[in-house]
């Protein structure tokens, strides 16, 4: 299912966790994290979005 650019921003502002998913991707931690942190939290990021983009 293709979806344009706008849709899936419009819905990511509607979904709490989409929200969130934008949050990082515009103001991402500054401070450096533990690489396994950064992996759980780009996987949980990935599935929010996959989510989303169902």
């Amino acid at each position: 299912m293709e979806q344009s650019t706008a849709s899936v921003v419009r819905r990511a502002f509607e979904h709490p966790e989409g929200l969130a998913a934008a949050e990082w991707v515009y103001a991402p931690p500054q401070e450096p994290q533990d690489p396994a942190a950064l992996r759980q939290e780009l996987a949980a990021l990935d599935a929010a979005l996959r989510r989303l983009a169902e």
